[in-house]
This record gives structure tokens, sequence and C-alpha cells, in this order.
């Protein structure tokens, strides 16, 4: 490997677009939640590691810029002070993938899974529709709980066989025990669910190994999940640590 080579195989835009794609992998697999206010700063980090990395050259500062009062025709990117339209111009060339960012929330992504399971078992007796703010009042995650353990601490537990029988599980499947289960009772092979899912295998992959970008392609776990008989959460991983 060369350290010295010129990178001659790619444009700004690609460039950027990329960096714009590592930024939001660092969050998902370091197990960090990824919010709206982290994919708004995307830009300014961005830039920040163009100019580092000399894809771009600093900026002059805009004639008269005031900083501590941003204007309708100068702003800030990164740490630098800019005309507002080359701030703009600048999140163009990056916003289709802005666009395709998605918020990941790993508590809420936990916490429906558990839901969708104990619902699955006959073990949910809380209402019918429950938003994320309902679900983090009611739930509280213990590592290593049960189903009926984990129903039991916000009085959900129906009493009955498929209670007793859910308090014998595992809180929850995980996306290779949820193909595997679709395998076996289809007796199709994990290529043919790709095909039928309209994804690649490598997707495919890279979802039942854990490895997946959540925060940027959740259509695709949809697409897996309305075969295999699930929701797109429950094919998100427990959080990282």
């Amino acid at each position: 490997m060369d350290g010295n080579a010129r990178l001659t195989d790619s444009t700004l835009a690609d460039s950027l677009n990329a960096a714009c794609v590592a930024l939001a992998d660092f969050y998902e697999w370091s197990g960090l939640n990824f919010t709206q206010g982290d994919i708004d700063a995307i830009p300014d980090r961005v830039f920040k590691l163009a100019i580092a990395a000399r894809w771009m050259s600093k900026p002059k500062e805009p004639e008269d810029f005031d900083p501590f009062l941003e204007d309708e025709s100068s702003a800030y990117l990164g740490e630098y002070p800019v005309q507002r339209t080359f701030r703009d111009e600048f999140i163009a060339i990056i916003r289709s993938t802005l666009d395709n960012l998605k918020p990941m929330d790993w508590e809420v992504a936990e916490l429906r899974g558990i839901e969708s399971l104990l619902r699955e078992e006959g073990a949910w007796t809380g209402p019918e529709r429950c938003d994320d703010e309902w679900l983090r009042k009611n739930f509280k995650i213990t590592p290593g709980a049960t189903l009926g353990e984990l129903a039991e601490q916000v009085g959900m537990l129906q009493k009955g066989p498929s209670a007793q029988s859910a308090a014998q599980r595992l809180p929850r499947p995980t996306p290779i025990e949820l193909m595997d289960r679709w395998q076996h009772e289809t007796g199709l092979s994990l290529e043919q669910l790709a095909f039928r899912a309209n994804v690649s295998p490598a997707t495919l992959y890279r979802i039942r190994a854990g490895k997946f970008s959540y925060t940027k392609a959740r259509a695709n776990l949809s697409l897996i999940a309305s075969i295999i008989g699930c929701k797109w959460y429950d094919l998100v991983p427990i959080r990282p640590h």
C-alpha cells in the first residue's frame, strides 16, 4: 500500500457523500442513538473533514461578517464563516445522502421488538396502539430477563398457557434466529429470501450478521420483515456495547 499514491478515481461529490455515510455508520456501530440533530450537524462535520483532507480549500471569510450574528447572506459551515449561498451549494452536493439518513433510537428499537414478541405470545394487555413515549415510560429492559419477567414489570402478564410459554423464552430472537425459523418453515434458502424481498444477497447477509446500515436503508429491513413475518425493528440487533 502506497501512502503517497494520488487519488484519481473519485469526484468531490463521491468523497463528500462517502464521508456522510461513514459518520452515520460510526453512530450505528458504536450503539449510539442517531438523532435528527446529529443528521443536521453532518454537513458541518463533513466540511471540516474536507478541509483537513485537502479535498477543498479553506473558504475566504465574507466581508463585514459578524461572528455573533448570522444573517441572510452569511453563515457558518463547520467552524468557517462562509457566504450562505456557499453553504447551500455544499449541502446540495450531499442532499441525497442526507435525505436517506433516518434517526435511530436503539432503546425504542429494543422496546418495539419486545412488544412485538409479547403480542405474538398473547402476553400483551397494554394499549392496542402505543407511541414511543408510552413504551419508554412503561418498559424498563432488564438484561437477561425473560419475556414473562418483562411483561410482569409493567403489569401486562396474562395468566394462562400462552403467558407461561412466553416466560420460558428468551426476551427476543436474533435476526439469525428469525431467518432460520423462516427457512425451517418454508424450506427455502437465504438466496430465495433475498429474491422474494427484492434485496441483494449481500444486503441480506449484512442484516443477518448485525452489520447493516439501520440509519440509511430501513426500507430493506421492512421488505425482508414482510416476507419472514416480523417487524423491521425485529431485525435490529440488541444495541452494541
